[in-house]
């Protein structure tokens, strides 16, 4: 279901859905820790973005960071290939 927030953008019901655990990193990313530092041979790819690309109501396994690394670690690419989700809910509190 479908309703206009005060500010004019489209606001999704998740109904079931809205019962998935968040979880969130130090960062108060929906993504695990993740080093300062990269470790030598990683690629890191990090996505910027609102809460779709947080995958607000949706389990983390099906976020869209998740399953492009899964995704990019199936490949044969020279090194090892690191998604960092950095999704930004304006729900969250």
């Amino acid at each position: 279901m479908w309703r206009i927030s005060k500010i004019f953008l489209p606001v999704i019901d998740f109904g079931d859905y809205a019962a998935v655990d968040h979880r969130f990193n130090s960062a108060d990313w929906r993504d695990e820790e993740h080093m300062i530092v990269k470790p030598s041979g990683t690629y890191r790819m990090l996505g910027l973005g609102d809460r779709y690309l947080m995958g607000e109501g949706i389990p983390a396994e099906d976020v869209f960071s998740t399953r492009l690394g899964l995704f990019l670690s199936h490949t044969h690419l020279p090194m090892r290939v690191k998604t960092i989700n950095t999704g930004i809910s304006r729900n969250k509190e």
